[in-house]
């Protein structure tokens, strides 16, 4: 199983090991036998949809807001971004994007130096959208500058990171986590090795799906993450999408020469 550091340069690696027989799971790359994936573009229209939602029901439909953008970092997140602004744009008038700041370390400080500019020039901005680093950064700002978990302001990270969900859980101005379910997707992953050893057939794609994680939902998320194994036992629907059908016997004629995501 790997993360791809140079997709093109290890292509040739990777098409001889599938060859020779060797289950290849690589995340958002190609050449694999599987390959985990995920629908950028979807994943920032859930996110910006349950922002939406939280800004009809506490500000009244409007809203001044701050959507970051990983580019910077990977051209494949440009959809992410583009996602979360459609979906916000839904809203209508009353939803102003005040920045759609690029980011280039996807760190705390990052996030935080950045709410601190950001205020100065707009101190009503009360919606920032990102990803967790950047939001965790974010909030720390915010609260610096005396901000309270009772003010109506809106912060929703994305990927699911531990420092995320705790501050979640904290009660504070992060209200929603865009999470990857990745406690059961990596179970699901060994399963299929397993599998694929002896003979079965395992999906071609994982498309791990995006999960609004809030207050009232985060401990059924969490329990699942810790204990995956038993989340996999009951069914896979709703965290994981699962798309076509590979074997050793297939492995040449179908595996995945594209990056899907």
């Amino acid at each position: 199983m790997a993360q791809a550091q140079d997709e093109h340069a290890e292509s040739a690696v990777m098409t001889q090991a599938i060859k020779q027989g060797v289950c290849v799971i690589y995340e958002v790359a190609s050449p694999c036998t599987q390959q985990i994936a995920a629908d950028q573009y979807q994943c920032g229209y859930v996110q910006g949809t349950a922002a939406l939602k939280w800004i009809k029901a506490n500000l009244g439909g409007n809203a001044n807001v701050v959507v970051f953008n990983a580019a910077k970092i990977a051209q494949t997140l440009i959809p992410r971004t583009t996602g979360r602004i459609d979906a916000l744009k839904k809203g209508g008038p009353g939803i102003k994007i005040v920045a759609d700041l690029g980011i280039s370390l996807l760190t705390p400080d990052e996030g935080s130096n950045a709410a601190s500019t950001l205020m100065q020039a707009h101190p009503d901005i009360n919606v920032w959208v990102g990803d967790d680093d950047t939001i965790v950064g974010v909030e720390s700002a915010l609260m610096a500058m005396g901000k309270k978990p009772t003010d109506k302001i809106y912060l929703s990270g994305f990927n699911g990171q531990a420092n995320a969900l705790a501050r979640l859980q904290a009660g504070g101005l992060f209200r929603e986590d865009i999470a990857f379910p990745n406690g059961v997707y990596e179970w699901a992953t060994g399963q299929y090795l397993c599998d694929y050893i002896e003979g079965k057939s395992i999906p071609q794609v994982q498309v791990l799906n995006a999960i609004p994680v809030t207050k009232q939902n985060i401990n059924h998320f969490l329990a699942d993450d810790k204990n995956p194994k038993a989340a996999y036992a009951r069914g896979v629907k709703g965290y994981l999408t699962l798309l076509g059908n590979i074997d050793y016997r297939t492995r040449m004629q179908k595996y995945i020469r594209t990056s899907i995501s």
